[in-house]
């Protein structure tokens, strides 16, 4: 099961974007700003984040910030450039560069 985490300080948006993730067989973990969110991730294993960009307090690009340097991926030591969070170019990565596609379903 992979697992999910929503972060946005309205509650509402986090309560219905659960509902739906859940009922396509994900496991959902929530936070409502980013030092939440920074502690879940540093307890729970994390596939995937949702995270809102205006936040009070801890905006969500310092949150993701912060987020990649706990993660084990941060910075390509051989190549000196951001991992892509592919597996096969660096082991270990816990968070895709924000160029990263998502996978899409047919409907």
């Amino acid at each position: 099961m992979r697992h999910v985490l929503v972060c946005d300080d309205e509650k509402d948006i986090v309560a219905a974007l659960k509902i739906y993730l859940e009922a396509e067989g994900y496991h959902v973990l929530t936070a409502f700003n980013g030092r939440e969110a920074l502690e879940v991730f540093a307890r729970e294993p994390v596939d995937l984040i949702l995270l809102d960009i205006m936040m009070p307090g801890m905006d969500g690009i310092t949150t993701m910030s912060r987020l990649r340097e706990q993660s084990k991926c941060g910075r390509s030591r051989r190549e000196k450039k951001p991992c892509r969070g592919a597996a096969s170019e660096n082991a270990g990565c816990r968070i895709p560069s924000a160029s990263a596609q998502p996978a899409h379903r047919p409907a």
